[in-house]
């Protein structure tokens, strides 16, 4: 009798006893295909493995790359409406921003970014409780665009770290408008003022209700 083990959540672990005539079992192999061999299953509830201390949010400052003094662009936006880009705000949460990101990819015109209101340099130091509203702003981002220009699908992109792309020391997510055969991962170009406000005027009269 062997016992093989399959992580199924990460509060519950199915835990598989197979006979001695099964030859193999493995986490590659799926369920349908165990049972037809006499296999018995039991649902083993584990706890929620807990998070290591060298892990915790405070151990992350060494991941930060944010200069001394820096001078948050996203922050003045939020604070202010002004930057040093065109600044369209296209819609205001309790604790969410979304707004026109001025650079654009030349086939992909009308791409926002979706910013926490509060200053977080990346994804290590979010809290827990901003993800719920982080997506949701991120998919009724992506419902106003699909309505308002048509688009044949949807991207996101989240970076961290100068490794990772990030060239804003505040966390925010890239929505992009996805076109057959279009070309995203070319050079982002700064848009035209007239043309930004256009696009975030777009998104605003097809903001799902």
């Amino acid at each position: 009798m062997r016992v093989e083990h399959w992580k199924f959540r990460h509060d519950q672990t199915v835990q598989c006893l197979a006979s001695t005539d099964s030859d193999r079992i493995s986490s590659e192999v799926g369920l349908t295909d165990v049972l037809p061999r006499a296999v018995r299953v039991q649902f083993v509830k584990t706890p929620k493995p807990a998070y290591p201390d060298e892990m915790s949010i405070a151990d992350t400052s060494g991941w930060r790359h944010e200069p001394e003094g820096y001078d948050c662009p996203f922050c003045e936006n939020i604070a202010t409406g002004r930057g040093a880009f065109p600044v369209e705000m296209i819609h205001t949460y309790d604790d969410v921003v979304v707004k026109m990101n001025p650079r654009w990819k030349p086939t992909n015109p009308g791409a926002a970014l979706v910013i926490p209101v509060n200053h977080y340099e990346n994804i290590y130091e979010l809290p827990d409780e901003l993800g719920e509203p982080i997506q949701r702003a991120v998919r009724e981002t992506a419902l106003a665009m699909k309505t308002a220009y048509g688009c044949d699908g949807i991207s996101t992109r989240q970076h961290n770290e100068p490794a990772g792309n990030q060239d804003v020391w505040h966390f925010h997510i890239h929505v992009f408008p996805r076109f057959t055969d279009d070309k995203l991962d070319v050079e982002a170009k700064l848009a035209d003022r007239n043309e930004v406000h256009r696009f975030a005027q777009m998104l605003r009269e097809n903001w799902p209700t």
